[in-house]
């Protein structure tokens, strides 16, 4: 399914510290959504599992200067665990980088050198408005009903 959306969750910070990982984020899950309605609904609740939400980038009309990017490479065999038996399985595992417009083709480049099985591209949404956005809120709300005498 190739959705208008996409939510990266179930993080796994306890591999972050991994020298292959190379200070990225790792995410064992990932769900496309053509809604964007639903794709904030799921994420938000799975809030535990510390989700990023992103507009997919389908197009270069969808490039916005001042966004924050998602690139997120999905590797289905290059983290994995040698079980009690000596058996060796694969973790499907996607490593993600935020970053900003300036440094996205480098980004991209060095993720798809690394032969991923599939690259998302997205630009993030915020998931909970932030502090500044609800101080501004307080204070534009406070502004029209404050009395100037």
């Amino acid at each position: 399914m190739d959705g208008k959306y996409f939510v990266l969750y179930k993080r796994d910070q306890k591999s972050e510290h991994m020298d292959k990982v190379k200070g990225r984020m790792l995410y064992d899950k990932i769900e496309e959504f053509a809604d964007r309605e639903k794709a904030l609904e799921y994420a938000l609740s799975n809030l535990q599992d510390t989700p990023i939400l992103a507009k997919t980038i389908k197009s270069p009309q969808d490039f916005n200067a001042e966004a924050s990017y998602v690139v997120a490479a999905y590797f289905g065999s290059k983290y994995g665990y040698t079980d009690y038996g000596g058996d060796y399985n694969d973790v499907p595992t996607h490593e993600v980088v935020r970053t900003k417009l300036g440094n996205l083709d480098s980004v991209v480049e060095e993720l798809a050198s690394e032969g991923p099985n599939r690259l998302y591209l997205g630009i993030e949404e915020k998931l909970i408005p932030s502090v500044v956005d609800r101080i501004n809120s307080v204070n534009n709300q406070g502004n029209r009903n404050r009395d100037y005498r």
